[in-house]
């Protein structure tokens, strides 16, 4: 072998002929040697349970959220699957990508890759976000990266002399993008996140690859106090008009009411001595209840102007 060959030996093995290239190899190997002796070296699981060796760097730490920058070779020894052979021998492509949640071993924390450094070449880089809250969608539960809210000041509106304060808290989420989460996260849809109702306002599928960032709305939550004061509806006896449906209410409750034994009449609604008569022609009664409660009104169903049966209504608080 040529000295010119032993040469071109030496340049392959130190991650070949062109400089950059050996730079690259260069970064990878003081990767892999950080993993066994970094203050930042840990070891994460991925969503396949396979355990690889990972520097997690710090990056922003906020009350609201804890993000970090992942640098993990592209290939590397599974510490969960028997070794094989030498070490280079025994190594795998990780496969981590955005999108991807993993796990934190050592702190059991889980974490989001939402934004990647396309840039690095030596190895994977990008930066994480940790996802304290969940959402199922379709049975399935996905891990949320949730900040806020942000807001400081009470929302006070007057309605009819009342004052009232309306739900402004909001969220900024991330979430994992796939065929489910996209049908799942639209306007106006609504789920459940750390034990509250909140409302898709706003979605972003399109600034972060294979994450979806969506800002949600306070919702409103309809609890009834004890289960006592949940009214038991009683049907008519046979032959005899009335209404039938329930005589205590809660604020933004959607509740129908039916009249028995008799057809073909009119529904009114009298309240604090005005009676106004409603848009329903069938026998089936529909009212959106508002926002106030401890007020009580009275339906009433009337056949030729003569009434023929009457439900008072109790609407409580929540």
């Amino acid at each position: 072998m040529s000295a010119l060959d032993r040469m071109r030996k030496r340049l392959e093995f130190q991650g070949g002929i062109t400089q950059e290239s050996r730079f690259i190899k260069d970064k990878e190997r003081a990767l892999k040697k950080a993993l066994l002796y970094s203050y930042q070296a840990c070891t994460i699981v991925l969503q396949d349970d396979r355990n690889f060796r990972a520097l997690m760097n710090p990056n922003k730490l906020k009350p609201q959220y804890d993000e970090k920058m992942i640098s993990i070779p592209f290939k590397d020894i599974c510490l969960n699957k028997p070794r094989v052979g030498k070490s280079s021998e025994g190594e795998e492509e990780v496969g981590l990508k955005t999108g991807d949640y993993f796990v934190w071993k050592e702190t059991n924390t889980t974490w989001l890759v939402y934004l990647r450094y396309i840039e690095e070449d030596a190895y994977f880089r990008a930066n994480v976000r940790r996802c304290d809250y969940e959402i199922t969608i379709n049975d399935t539960v996905y891990k949320v990266a949730a900040q806020g809210p942000t807001e400081t000041a009470v929302d006070w509106v007057i309605v009819k002399h009342d004052y009232e304060n309306k739900l402004n808290y909001t969220l900024h989420c991330m979430i994992t993008k796939n065929a489910d989460t996209i049908d799942f996260i639209k306007r106006h849809n609504k789920c459940m996140l750390d034990g509250k109702p909140w409302k898709i306002e706003v979605t972003n599928d399109i600034d972060a690859d294979d994450v979806i960032q969506f800002y949600l709305k306070e919702d409103y939550t309809q609890t009834y106090p004890n289960e006592e004061l949940v009214p038991e509806i009683v049907h008519a006896p046979e032959g005899v008009p009335a209404i039938v449906g329930p005589n205590v209410i809660y604020p933004f409750d959607e509740v129908q009411y039916q009249i028995e034994n008799c057809t073909g009449g009119e529904w009114y609604i009298s309240e604090n001595g005005h009676t106004d008569k409603m848009k329903e022609t069938s026998d089936i009664l529909t009212l959106s209840v508002g926002r106030k409660g401890g007020r009580e009104f009275t339906i009433i169903y009337k056949k030729q102007n003569v009434e023929i049966a009457s439900l008072e209504v109790k609407v409580d608080y929540l």
